[in-house]
């Protein structure tokens, strides 16, 4: 036996140490056949998290997004109509899950669209444009 060398009864102790950490084949298939689910933005099924889709950044030209999401231009911010900007007629848009902050929905709708908010008869917004009127009564 050399120096410094460790007996033999002692290295099978070193090599089942390692094989402890690894992950058990069950614990792997597990997580390889987990569903993902729809897409909220793309509405891809089991493809990628909802929170990983690239319609967050930019959506293509004439994509179909979901009922949850609404599409905003990249260069103006105004809500989508069709297929392009209300606003300015351009087709870079981003999607966005639709988030009401009055009553707290998020995927049902946005603020002005909201069952909660009381009608205005003196106050007109077009969320697509971004532009109001106000009828002032003398």
């Amino acid at each position: 036996m050399e120096i410094g060398s460790r007996p033999e009864e002692l290295q099978p102790e070193e090599e089942s140490q390692p094989e402890e950490s690894q992950p058990k084949e069950s614990e792997i298939d597990e997580s390889e056949n987990e569903e993902i689910g729809e897409c909220k933005y793309c509405l891809k099924v089991d493809d990628h998290h909802t929170e990983l889709c690239s319609y967050i950044d930019d959506v293509p030209k004439n994509a179909i997004v979901g009922e949850s999401c609404v599409v905003t231009c990249l260069v103006c911010g105004c809500f989508f109509r069709d297929s392009r900007c209300a606003n300015c007629g351009i087709t870079l848009g981003r999607a966005l899950l639709k988030d009401c902050f009055i009553c707290g929905k998020r995927g049902e709708h946005m603020e002005f669209e909201c069952p909660e908010l009381e009608p205005n008869s003196d106050f007109t917004f077009d969320p697509y444009s971004r532009s109001f009127m106000v009828d002032i009564c003398p």
